[in-house]
């Protein structure tokens, strides 16, 4: 059963414990859809007289879907809106230098911060946003007590130099903790504000997230998906109009796509971390769940689309492994980054283009192995952010 009403907004707040929390913060997002789902259970008895029809059914545990999309932005300074949903969608969270920190000395593959505190606190997979003449992120693949080794090495010119500034990025990565994920750090509670201005209240919600396939000059959209454990629909909503606190989303322009050196000119990209939600079955859950579980057996992947390269067709035919960096830079204020340190092309659609010959690769994520004993995470996504 799908609720074909429009919706005007949505409200959100961490839960304290699961199923428990009242909504309060707005959130700016658009194409909203909540499918509610309710389990009714038909009693089977086998009756002496026929054509009677079966008893009436008995009503069981709810739950649903929430749907809905926001603009890729970053928080200008503050925690962004994706920072605070990603938080509690199954990945692990790193906020990186904010901006007192200068580097001391630098190459094209390693930075030294001029605080000796920030690289204890720095981890592998971590994003770093750096000031230089063309601002950069780039992301560490290795740490010891003195220096970081980033990746990828970006061409001389753009290499960090000595008493620039770095700017507070938050870095997401998979969660390694566990088998599936585990559970969310905290649970979500949503008001979905519908056009009778009644709430829907959503209760005990765990999401997933992904980047919709965005083309060139267009506004880059993160599609976020949540499983619901109960709702309600009662009371007369408030008003939804507030202040804007955080930067505008920036269109794709400017921005740089690498495989290993070799930067590429792409049309479109998008990115699905393939994590999944399951329910954690319990018969003291109020609809017969205790909670969800994360699981990250699925497969991360990427696609893009740009114009025939030759080079990326061999690489999938000859099953070539290589590192990925995609830079959406405006400033250093609204910025955001991938990279992927082992990834391989596993699939690729040809097509066509205002008569020109164009290939989407699907990029399928690898294991990039370990750093020591440590693992590598095989995807790193950064966003500024609060940099705490």
């Amino acid at each position: 059963m799908a609720i074909v009403k429009r919706f005007r907004g949505i409200q959100y707040v961490e839960e304290s414990a699961f199923g428990t929390g009242t909504p309060s913060t707005n959130l700016r997002c658009f194409n909203i859809e909540f499918t509610p789902d309710l389990t009714c259970l038909v009693p089977e008895y086998q009756k002496s007289l026929a054509c009677v029809g079966p008893d009436a059914a008995i009503i069981g545990g709810k739950g649903g879907e929430l749907k809905f999309s926001t603009y890729m932005r970053g928080g200008n300074g503050s925690e962004s809106e994706f920072s605070i949903l990603a938080s509690n969608c199954g990945l692990k969270r790193q906020s990186s230098a904010a901006t007192t920190d200068k580097i001391a000395s630098s190459s094209a593959s390693t930075v030294v911060f001029d605080n000796a505190s920030d690289i204890t606190a720095t981890v592998t997979g971590m994003g770093i946003l750096v000031g230089c003449s063309a601002a950069q992120m780039r992301w560490v693949s290795n740490k010891n007590s003195a220096t970081l080794t980033t990746e990828p090495d970006w061409i001389s010119g753009d290499t960090p130099q000595v008493d620039e500034e770095t700017y507070a990025v938050d870095t997401f990565t998979p969660c390694f903790a566990t088998n599936p994920l585990g559970e969310p750090t905290k649970y979500m509670a949503f008001y979905a504000i519908d056009e009778d201005d009644q709430y829907w209240t959503l209760n005990g919600c765990a999401g997933v997230w992904k980047l919709n396939s965005t083309n060139a000059n267009a506004l880059p959209v993160i599609e976020w998906t949540y499983q619901v454990d109960s709702w309600t629909r009662t009371g007369s909503s408030a008003a939804t109009s507030f202040a804007d606190t955080f930067g505008s989303a920036h269109p794709l322009l400017a921005d740089t796509f690498y495989i290993d050196s070799t930067a590429y000119a792409i049309r479109s990209i998008a990115f699905d971390p393939g994590i999944t939600v399951v329910p954690l079955e319990a018969t003291s859950g109020t609809n017969g769940r205790s909670g969800w579980l994360f699981n990250g057996a699925g497969t991360p992947k990427i696609e893009i689309e740009l114009l025939f390269s030759g080079t990326l067709f061999d690489y999938w035919a000859a099953g070539t492994t290589f590192q990925m960096a995609f830079n959406s830079i405006k400033d250093t204020n609204e910025a955001w980054g991938l990279y992927v340190p082992k990834a391989q092309i596993t699939k690729v659609t040809m097509g066509e283009v205002n008569g020109l010959v164009t290939m989407k690769p699907e990029i399928l994520i690898c294991d990039p192995g370990l750093d020591g004993s440590t693992q590598i995470p095989p995807w790193s996504f950064s966003v500024t952010g609060s940099g705490s």
